[in-house]
């Protein structure tokens, strides 16, 4: 009767692929909303380094 209670091979597997799958879905949404930050991050860097230098009459012209 004991060796009933006790967790087989399999579901001790199943259980790490499932805590696999369960980390990875958290995971992929963070993961994509840094890479995000980090795009849009990036972008105002690129856009105040590439107003430097620059006067507001040359802008208004174009």
């Amino acid at each position: 009767m004991a060796e009933l209670l006790q967790p087989t091979l399999s579901e001790a597997v199943m259980l790490e692929l499932l805590k696999s799958l369960v980390f990875a879905a958290i995971m992929v949404p963070v993961v994509m909303a840094a890479i995000l930050g980090l795009i849009y991050g990036l972008g105002e860097v690129f856009n105040i380094v590439s107003g430097v230098g620059h006067s507001d009459e040359k802008r208004s012209n174009h």
